[in-house]
Order: structure tokens, then sequence, then C-alpha cells
């Protein structure tokens, strides 16, 4: 698969992106209601979604293919790209014929309330 042709690239990806969207989560989880956080009925959020970057590695769009059903959560992996704009050394390989790079990309929030519970 790509992620293995183009390893190098993939993790300069993750290094710029990976903080990025940690710290956009904080974010999110901080600004819902403590109550309303220990009362979440699900554990896992998944955000599946496509990014595509110009030739030279600059972000050009984000297109969300599966919703985590928690829009703060999908934000964060979008803003997550945004924010980073530039992957350097793109492969030319991947360069489509329109000009563009297509990532796919899985964000996943595993969630224990247990955690902000003290015991």
């Amino acid at each position: 698969t790509d992620r293995f042709k183009y390893y190098s690239f993939y993790a300069r990806i993750e290094e710029l992106v990976r903080f990025r969207w940690e710290q956009g989560l904080r974010n999110a989880i901080d600004t819902f209601p403590r109550n309303q956080m220990l009362n979440l009925s699900r554990d896992r959020w998944v955000t599946e979604a496509e990014f595509w970057l110009t030739k030279d590695g600059r972000f050009h769009s984000a297109h969300i293919h599966r919703e985590s059903g928690l829009r703060r959560f999908d934000g964060a992996a979008v803003d997550a790209f945004k924010d980073a704009n530039i992957f350097p050394n793109p492969p030319p390989e991947m360069v489509e014929k329109d000009g563009l790079i297509r990532i796919k990309y899985s964000f996943t929030v595993r969630w224990s309330p247990n955690a902000l519970v003290g015991r």
C-alpha cells in the first residue's frame, strides 16, 4: 500500500498532524460540560477523512467520509491538517492526473470516563 511504499512521507505527515490533532481534541473536550463527558454513551469515535494536497504538498481541502458523531472531534482532525498546511517533499508518484495528492486517514478517539473520576 501507499503507506509502506511512501513511508517517509507518511511519517512526516504524522509528525506534523498528530500533536495538532491531540491539542484539538484536548480543546474540544475542555469545551464539553464535565457531566456530559462522564455520561457519553460510547467509548470510541472514528472520523474517516480524505485530505487533498497540491503537488508541492500544500493543504488543498478535506473531505469527511465518516463522521464520528461529535463534530468537535471531526473538526479537530480537519483542523490538524489545515494548521500543518505544508507537507514537505511529497513523492511525485503520488500526484494524480489532476495535480492533487489524496490521502485517506482515520482518526480514532477512545474514551474512558473513569479517568475523569477521582477514586
